[in-house]
């Protein structure tokens, strides 16, 4: 039996968040691997995971480093006795970071989920000096985010690609019945799945939509997801223009409104993000 015990910030909507619980509900099936989850906030966007009958553990931060944390990690590790702490972002690396060693536990390290070239000196290169060498593998979504990190020895890196389940493409609702719960009339449909985040270029996309629609009646745009620029990004669009952009917030399941997009689009911010390998791709 192998035990793994995985940790991440949140389960909220978003791409290494749906990757665990795609892995979760993977393992799941196997007899011969034990999971228990550690989340640091307790809204969980894949109610899925609740039905795995996983042990999730809820460990709150009060404030962004407090001793009680490591301490409720390492009672957590120690209770569970894991083979492998898996962690999947740089701050509940550092969380589980103490517990992995006093109980020696191997540490896997999938926190690389982009390819932007980092400062060096910078806070993401002063992380990585000093998480990386102490977790015994280096996991990145892409080749492009390990050589990122040019420093990462080759015995320690390791590139896993996003997965897609081709189950999800049978999501029960057609695309004509997506479009018309959506309110689009037109013939052709552009759409983009992203959280309304700095790293996610929404406003191209709607400076986009607003030219092209200016211009043509036979397209809608649509922006699927939820996050702190959405009422901001809202207001930039004409009054006359929002019936054919349209803001549909969280979709769950998503797949059936992908379906219905003629095109797709990630525009991604390259001044602080760039992609690794997108689910949403």
């Amino acid at each position: 039996m192998i035990k793994i015990l995985f940790v991440i910030d949140s389960l909220r909507p978003g791409g290494k968040e749906r990757q665990l619980a795609q892995l979760l509900r993977g393992l799941r099936s196997r007899d011969d691997i034990a999971m228990e989850l550690i989340v640091t906030r307790g809204d969980i966007g894949y109610p899925e995971v609740l039905d795995l009958d996983v042990p999730i553990h809820v460990v709150e931060r009060k404030t962004k480093w407090s001793s009680g944390v490591f301490k409720r990690f390492y009672a957590i590790a120690r209770a569970f006795k894991p083979d492998v702490i898996h962690t999947w972002d740089p701050i509940t690396t550092i969380m589980a970071l103490p517990a992995a060693k006093l109980l020696r536990i191997r540490l896997v390290n999938e926190s690389i989920r982009h390819a932007l070239p980092i400062r060096r000196f910078g806070k993401l290169w002063w992380l990585a000096k000093i998480l990386f060498p102490l977790s015994d593998v280096v996991v990145a979504n892409s080749l492009a985010g390990l050589r990122t990190y040019g420093f990462i020895p080759s015995f320690r890196a390791l590139c896993v690609y996003n997965g897609f389940d081709p189950a999800r493409a049978r999501c029960g609702e057609s695309a004509s019945d997506a479009r018309s719960r959506l309110g689009v009339r037109t013939p052709l449909l552009v759409g983009m799945v992203a959280n309304f985040v700095e790293a996610k270029d929404y406003r191209t996309f709607l400076q986009a939509a607003i030219a092209i629609t200016g211009n043509r009646d036979d397209v809608s745009f649509v922006c699927v997801g939820d996050g702190p620029l959405l009422p901001k990004m809202k207001e930039a669009i004409p009054s006359q223009l929002a019936e054919r952009i349209v803001f549909a917030g969280r979709q769950h399941p998503v797949e059936a409104v992908i379906a219905a997009f003629d095109i797709g689009v990630l525009a991604c911010n390259t001044n602080g993000h760039a992609e690794g390998l997108s689910n949403a791709v």
